[in-house]
C-alpha cells in the first residue's frame, strides 16, 4: 500500500520537475467536463512499495493527473542518519 508523503520532505530531479510541469499545463487545458481550474487541489505524493513515488492532483475527489517517479529520481530532503 502506498504511503502519503509531504512534498516539502522530498527532492526530485530536474527532469521529473520539468515533466510534471509540462503534464500539469497540458491537464489544465483539457479538464474533464464540469471541472474548472479552481477545482484542482494542491499536488500530493505517495511512496510506493517498490520505492518509486507518485505525484498527483485531484479535482472533485478524483485524480486528474499523476506521474510515477522512479526511485532513482527522487530522495528525502532530510535523510535519516
Amino acid at each position: 500500500m502506498a504511503e502519503p508523503v509531504k512534498l516539502d520532505d522530498i527532492l526530485i530531479s530536474l527532469e521529473i520537475y520539468e515533466t510534471w510541469n509540462k503534464l500539469a499545463s497540458q491537464v489544465s487545458t483539457c479538464l474533464p467536463a464540469g471541472v474548472s481550474p479552481q477545482d484542482i487541489g494542491d499536488e500530493e505524493a505517495e511512496k510506493n512499495a517498490d520505492g518509486s513515488l507518485t505525484i498527483f492532483c485531484r479535482a472533485k475527489g478524483k485524480r486528474i493527473a499523476q506521474l510515477r517517479i522512479p526511485a532513482t529520481h527522487w530522495q528525502w530532503r532530510f535523510p535519516a542518519n
